[in-house]
């Protein structure tokens, strides 16, 4: 879409200011939804260390709850059967597989993709500071 826009400015000659504010908020959003994908994968993979260091209950507890929520995804068709196929495939091979596919990608899946449509119940959104 940024292409299109920039085409546009070009074949126009004189940018118009309110084209030139439109591409800068569409680049000010794209840099904040990086920056938010970035977030995201890091939580997951916090996540994963910290799974690593738990006991093999701890560890057997929180893929069984991933388990039911890609049961629950697919039953109620609520996720992308791409998403069912690679989960299902990176929990089966454990943690190894699931922090390589966060951090190389996994079924034509991005690491970004994978976080943001994790079977793992943990807070995605941005932290906030908070006040002492």
């Amino acid at each position: 879409l940024e292409e299109i826009l920039v085409a546009g400015l070009r074949a126009q000659g004189e940018p118009r200011p309110e084209a030139a504010l439109a591409l800068e908020r569409m680049r000010t959003a794209r840099r904040q939804k990086e920056t938010q994908d970035r977030e995201r994968v890091a939580r997951m993979l916090k996540l994963l260390r910290s799974l690593r260091r738990s006991s093999a209950a701890a560890r057997h507890a929180v893929f069984e709850r991933a388990r039911a929520a890609i049961d629950r995804w697919r039953r109620g068709r609520l996720v992308s059967p791409n998403y069912i196929e690679a989960w299902e495939k990176l929990i089966a091979g454990g943690l190894p597989a699931i922090e390589r596919g966060l951090r190389e990608g996994f079924g034509g899946l991005g690491p970004e993709a994978l976080a943001a449509n994790a079977p793992f119940a943990i807070d995605h959104r941005p932290s906030s500071p908070t006040s002492a």
